[in-house]
């Protein structure tokens, strides 16, 4: 079994679709008022404007994108307006992160698992 969709409410679900596409290449598929859709690659992210069924507040949720040089994507996703609130920085357990807002409350989190040497930096 596996999860192959994760869905977030967004306040618009327009503007979060394409400024998550073009902040971090995940293609876009079926985009309306209140739904779109997003192909990581791995799992479908689905925006919503409203949850299917009353929930609460909704906190703390962050996505790991995980890509082979961190550095460039934050320049790609910084072009595209997202705001930087960690990072760029090698993590003492082997990770390269940086962290940005996404639209709502959520934080992607931009990573790789090897960060580089002390040397190559």
């Amino acid at each position: 079994m596996s999860v192959d969709a994760i869905s977030v409410i967004v306040p618009d679900v327009p503007e979060a679709a394409r400024f998550l596409s073009g902040a971090f290449g995940w293609e876009l598929g079926d985009v309306f008022d209140n739904f779109a859709e997003l192909d990581t690659g791995k799992l479908k992210l689905w925006l919503s404007g409203n949850a299917a069924v009353e929930t609460g507040a909704v906190d703390g949720l962050t996505l790991h994108h995980i890509v082979d040089d961190v550095d460039a994507v934050v320049e790609v996703a910084k072009s595209h307006g997202a705001e930087l609130v960690f990072g760029p920085v090698d993590t003492d357990y082997g990770m390269r992160s940086a962290v940005f807002k996404g639209p709502g409350m959520l934080l992607v989190d931009v990573c790789t698992y090897d960060a580089p040497a002390a040397s190559d930096t």
